[in-house]
């Protein structure tokens, strides 16, 4: 059971025409609190989803996270070469992307007026899914749950 811990370096926020989008993303480390990668979290919030008056009226959450290994730092002797095989003849880099469904620290910011405008971006404080995609290395983990609980993720 993989474990993994967060450290946020990026949190930004915007309006959309229909609702918002948070980005965070930062350092990946391992259970020995080695950096081993990077990762990226993507959450979009899509507003006024059903036609129902509020409070009822539905807003749907969708994240995405990916987590970027760096084999120097992971121990899976040569498998690839961080920064996302340019040329020069690096391998592609190792990869895992978790879907799933975010709960945050603040409330939803107001309905957006203009799209594409900065917002105060909210923190992914938990979440769970499961494993979407893989390359060859993290393969075995395709179709495994997963959970983010603060800055822990655990893939079980």
């Amino acid at each position: 059971m993989p474990t993994y811990t967060l450290q946020n370096t990026v949190l930004q926020g915007e309006t959309t025409v229909i609702g918002t989008d948070n980005y965070q993303g930062g350092v990946l480390h391992d259970q020995n609190n080695r950096q081993i990668g990077t990762f990226t979290m993507v959450t979009q919030t899509f507003n006024n989803v059903t036609d129902r008056p509020t409070p009822e009226n539905l807003n749907t959450g969708m994240l995405e996270l990916q987590l970027f290994f760096d084999a120097r730092g992971h121990g899976h002797h040569g498998q690839g070469q961080g920064g996302g095989g340019g040329g020069g003849g690096s391998r592609i880099q190792e990869t895992m992307v978790l879907q799933g469904a975010p709960e945050f620290a603040q409330p939803a910011p107001p309905l957006p007026t203009v799209p594409a405008q900065p917002i105060g971006a909210r923190e992914v404080t938990r979440a769970h899914g499961s494993v979407s995609a893989a390359t060859p290395l993290f393969a075995a983990h395709i179709g495994k749950q997963w959970s983010l609980n603060g800055t822990t993720l655990t893939i079980v």
